[in-house]
């Protein structure tokens, strides 16, 4: 009787343990387990530039280097570090071998993949371009490397497009090595590492950095479920959730080593971005440089860790990317609708107010807090821009602007400014401002607005004077050092950037007489540029007087 007691009591324990452990929450997705031995790790970077230009007082070598040391410092004996195109700025062969020395120099990696995007294509394009490649690095620049048991699968453009049409010379190829990695192991990753993303695989909303025509590869990723591709090109900061796409299959974004983008043809920012500087397809914030992003990325069997690194900040994002390739598609973790559902718009803080820094007769100054939906502390939670309307108080809508949030800044800034171009407002006016944050899912979270009256004209404060030296040739053509056109220079400054901003973006600037860049300006006329900005010379008659 008391062995059966004593049974019992056994059994009634286990049974309540079992129960216990039913109620435990269940993982959202298939994750690595503490014991589960580590398969592969690996970096992937993108845009190096090398050869471009210095931000921040940061040179593309220094930034370089700095990303095979935080690899290193993490990981000494990486299995693989991969750069995803954009090695160089123009793709010379002095760019080239200054990549191989930094890499030589300060990679600890096993084995250095690299894969051609269109920069890499800028001096020579074609078969040409990608024997100056393989020259250089000894390696093809399309090839396929099994590291670990894992297909490491590089894909290259040949033409210096921004959205290239020339990967479709791979397809063939790439269909017949994707299939041969899925007969060996149809649930096992096939990692993809190519410059341009595929369609509507980018950002959600966004058409930018993508392959177009013959040369989108979706078609071919499609078949198979395990593919994950990594991409540069965008620029875009690994600091936005967005930048892991899933739905036949995975793909991510690297940002860059360089310099941060704003993706202009998202639908959020489209046409509308106003503290960016529109530079062809990308925007380039003024402070640009103050990021230089890189992904490090565990593999567990099937299971993939994806992590975000910012080597400007010396940081990693908070949050972590994790799938399991071998699951159905259907229940991937990062499909769009799932995540658009699971967002919550961002909101202000109780009793946030819009902050004027300055109101002048024509235009306003103003500073607004971040709205976050649960924590301030992680840059992909919260706002990804913000909608600003000036209007007329009982009138008409005068400014309609989508401010960015900078959320590639890490730590994210508590505030951000702006300045209204000059001559945005009427003198001796009452104006309502009103601002909504706006999610990185596209959801918008309740307004703040102020009001305000503009002074008479020609009274109150006036914007900052920044004097440049202007040669007063008839039909000379003054240059910046960098090459950018000095109408583009004089249009920035006229409409509201400050000398200090181009000069972020562009390096110091130093103008020539002609175009060729051999005549330095080393007169001392002056022009006020606060002169320019409050229209007392229009922009048009200065622009004819320098030529540009």
């Amino acid at each position: 009787m008391k062995k059966l007691l004593c049974v019992l009591v056994c059994l009634v324990v286990l049974g309540a343990c079992d129960s216990s452990s039913d109620s435990n929450p269940k993982e959202p997705y298939p994750g690595p387990k503490p014991q589960e031995p580590l398969s592969l790790i690996f970096g992937v970077m993108s845009d190096t530039h090398i050869g471009g230009a210095t931000l921040e007082g940061i040179s593309t070598m220094v930034r370089l280097q700095r990303a095979y040391e935080k690899f290193a410092l993490l990981y000494p004996e990486m299995d693989a570090i991969v750069t995803v195109g954009d090695i160089t700025e123009d793709g010379t062969l002095e760019e080239y071998n200054t990549y191989k020395s930094i890499m030589n120099q300060y990679s600890t990696a096993k084995n250095n993949l690299l894969s051609m995007g269109n920069h890499d294509n800028f001096q020579i394009t074609g078969d040409a371009a990608v024997e100056r490649f393989s020259s250089v690095f000894g390696s093809k620049a399309t090839d396929d490397k099994v590291i670990n048991g894992y297909h490491f699968i590089t894909v290259s453009t040949k033409d210096d497009e921004y959205n290239t049409t020339t990967y479709k010379d791979h397809k063939t190829w790439l269909d017949g090595r994707l299939a041969a990695a899925n007969a060996e192991d149809p649930r096992k990753p096939i990692f993809v590492f190519i410059h341009h993303t595929m369609a509507s695989t980018g950002l959600i909303g966004s058409k930018q950095a993508e392959a177009v025509g013959d040369g989108d590869l979706y078609d071919v990723f499609k078949k198979y479920s395990q593919v994950v591709t990594f991409s540069g090109h965008s620029h875009v900061s690994t600091a936005d959730p967005r930048n892991i796409w899933q739905g036949d299959y995975t793909a991510l974004n690297c940002g860059a080593v360089h310099y941060a983008a704003v993706d202009c043809t998202h639908l959020l920012t489209k046409g509308k971005t106003d503290n960016a500087v529109d530079v062809d397809f990308a925007q380039a914030p003024t402070n640009r440089g103050e990021s230089s992003t890189a992904l490090i990325v565990e593999v567990r069997g099937t299971v993939v860790t994806v992590r975000r690194i910012d080597n400007y900040w010396n940081v990693e994002i908070p949050t972590t990317f994790v799938f399991d390739t071998s699951v159905d598609k259907s229940n991937f973790p990062y499909l769009e609708a799932k995540r658009i559902a699971a967002s919550s718009a961002p909101q202000f803080a109780p009793g946030a107010k819009i902050i004027l820094d300055k109101v002048m007769d024509k235009a306003v100054e103003y500073t607004l807090p971040q709205a976050f939906t649960n924590s301030s502390t992680r840059p992909d939670d919260g706002a990804y821009t913000y909608s600003v309307t000036i209007k007329e108080v009982g009138g008409n809508v005068v400014s309609d602007i989508l401010l960015q949030a900078e959320n590639f800044m890490l730590p994210r800034r508590a505030t951000v400014s702006h300045k209204t171009p000059y001559n945005t407002l009427q003198p001796d006016t009452s104006y309502e401002i009103t601002i909504k944050p706006i999610g990185f899912f596209g959801k918008v979270g309740a307004a703040i607005t102020a009001t305000f009256k503009t002074y008479e004209e020609g009274q109150g404060p006036v914007r900052e004077s920044f004097p440049i030296p202007v040669a007063f040739l008839p039909g000379a053509n003054l240059l910046p050092s960098t090459g950018v056109p000095m109408n583009m220079f004089i249009g920035m400054l006229a409409t509201g950037f400050t000398l200090a901003d181009v000069t972020t973006m562009f390096g110091e600037p130093v103008f020539f007489r002609d175009a060729a860049l051999s005549q330095p300006f080393t007169g001392t006329d002056m022009i006020d540029i606060n002169t320019i900005i409050h229209s007392i010379i229009p922009l048009e008659s200065l622009l004819s007087l320098v030529g540009a």
